[in-house]
């Protein structure tokens, strides 16, 4: 939640336009599963035929060719009481079935992969889906007027093309994305730039921590501002038949309990396998309990 995603997932402020979600995202053709709460995926999408707009040029994001859109941020949420239970997924999270497959790489397969395989392997039962590339993350944040973030310590990843100073500041679209996006950054520790020691757990904590900065500036807009959030992003979501604009308005503005899945990492690699920690934290947020 690409989203960098991401993801996304804060797509629930366009709930400040019905009308808008309503009538000019892509509807997914998908068949969900059963639950007797209602589990919604969101999913920053990584698709290089669908590249933000940048200063940068177009390599900043990634070189924009056509094969197909992969699942770069994937969030869970569900209600619990008055607030909302995030739980982002590692998007390198190898599930075994006949075949091997990466979570993040399911989506390029087909949306219904993803979804069956949440069900069969982690007992996820995904009854809404909704998704946004890269582009409209970057013009979802640039009509809120930008998002605030604070980051612990210095930051750069030439990958990513984001290079950001301690401390708390304003992000425009395109860096926003790269913060979320960055995986192979460096932090400054007494002078000197060294490996990101939180790896791929730091991508997720920084992606959940813009969906997070987009909630918030969301929850402080007017409903003129969210109609033009709306507006703008709205061609570059899309979603399961199942899902209501209405949902996202009721979704809106509801305190965040995020938290992190990881796995058994794999060595030298950025990919890992679920083990019981992995199960357990997704029973913990309620999100579990699939019907096959």
């Amino acid at each position: 939640m690409a989203l960098g995603g991401v993801v996304l997932a804060l797509i629930l402020i366009l709930g400040g336009d019905a009308a808008a979600l309503w009538f000019r995202p892509e509807r997914l053709n998908l068949s969900l599963h059963h639950s007797e709460r209602r589990i919604w995926l969101f999913v920053g999408l990584d698709d290089r035929s669908k590249l933000p707009e940048s200063t940068g040029g177009p390599d900043r994001f990634g070189r924009a060719d056509s094969t197909g859109a992969r699942a770069d941020v994937m969030l869970l949420i569900t209600e619990a009481g008055d607030s909302l239970n995030v739980v982002s997924l590692p998007r390198g999270l190898i599930l075994h079935t006949d075949e091997l497959h990466r979570l993040g790489i399911s989506w390029h397969s087909s949306p219904q992969l993803t979804v069956d395989l949440l069900c069969s392997e982690l007992d996820v039962p995904v009854t809404d889906v909704v998704a946004i590339n890269m582009r409209g993350l970057v013009h979802l944040v640039d009509a809120l007027g930008g998002v605030t973030v604070t980051v612990p310590k210095p930051l750069r990843d030439s990958y990513s093309k984001v290079k950001l100073d301690a401390g708390t500041q304003v992000l425009d679209g395109n860096t926003a994305l790269a913060l979320a996006r960055s995986r192979q950054g460096q932090v400054l520790v007494d002078g000197a730039w060294v490996a990101d020691p939180e790896q791929t757990a730091g991508r997720q904590r920084r992606a959940a921590e813009v969906l997070q900065a987009i909630a918030q500036k969301a929850s402080d807009a007017s409903w003129w501002r969210l109609h033009q959030a709306a507006w703008a992003t709205a061609p570059d979501v899309s979603m399961s038949p199942t899902f209501s604009p209405m949902d996202l308005a009721d979704l809106a503005g509801r305190p965040l309990n995020l938290s992190t899945v990881t796995g058994t990492p794999l060595p030298d690699t950025d990919l890992s396998e679920p083990n019981d920690d992995t199960h357990a934290a997704l029973a913990k947020a309620g999100v579990t309990g699939c019907s096959q």
